[in-house]
């Protein structure tokens, strides 16, 4: 799988991965959940909001398979703007949102729902994988993001809550944080390997 990064002044340049991006944000977010969220909306088959914006300054992620399929997005925004997770999904923190400029929240963290399940798998730690050597690079120092309490337990074992577990989507979600830990993004690479050569033993 291919990770391809967009920031601010690639987003008009790379139209196509654009259109992908938010046509697949579509079929993710708005199939899920529809639009009776307040942090939804959707026109054309795309899906945007507020944070999309260039004042925001966010930078997205596309993760392509072999074929070139779009399977797997999410967004980053620094916390010195506000953010979703203070607009939107307060309770899930315990006090005052952090704010900072080297703190990015992750947004829109999504993958294709009709993907057989390991490959579902490979396609979120590609997108987890790029995203945090993107911060490395960018010298952002820590990242947030709401996820499923089963992503959290599998997954991103190494951050660390800020709030309650609470429901989301009729699903457990929790509220992370950390710094950017090189030892942290190894492990998920270690797990990305390990789901690569399971693959070539299947085939």
């Amino acid at each position: 799988m291919n990770l391809t990064i967009l920031p601010p002044e690639l987003a008009t340049v790379r139209g196509h991965d654009m259109v992908d991006y938010h046509r697949l944000r579509h079929d993710i977010f708005v199939a899920l959940s529809g639009l009776g969220r307040q942090d939804l909306y959707s026109a054309a088959g795309w899906e945007t909001d507020i944070w999309d914006l260039s004042f925001f300054k966010p930078v997205h992620f596309l993760v392509r398979d072999e074929t070139g399929a779009a399977v797997a997005v999410g967004r980053m925004t620094s916390s010195s703007f506000p953010t979703m997770m203070e607009t939107h999904y307060p309770e899930f923190v315990d006090g005052p949102c952090p704010k900072q400029e080297t703190l990015w929240e992750v947004q829109r963290l999504g993958v294709r729902l009709d993907l057989p399940k390991w490959e579902r798998e490979r396609a979120l730690l590609t997108l987890l994988t790029g995203m945090l050597r993107w911060c490395q690079d960018a010298g952002v120092e820590q990242v947030m993001l709401l996820t499923f309490e089963g992503i959290y337990r599998k997954r991103l074992t190494k951050m660390r809550p800020m709030g309650p577990v609470g429901t989301h989507l009729n699903f457990p979600h929790i509220a992370l944080i950390n710094e950017i830990q090189e030892e942290a993004i190894l492990e998920i690479e270690e797990q990305l390997h390990a789901l690569q050569v399971v693959e070539q033993k299947v085939a």
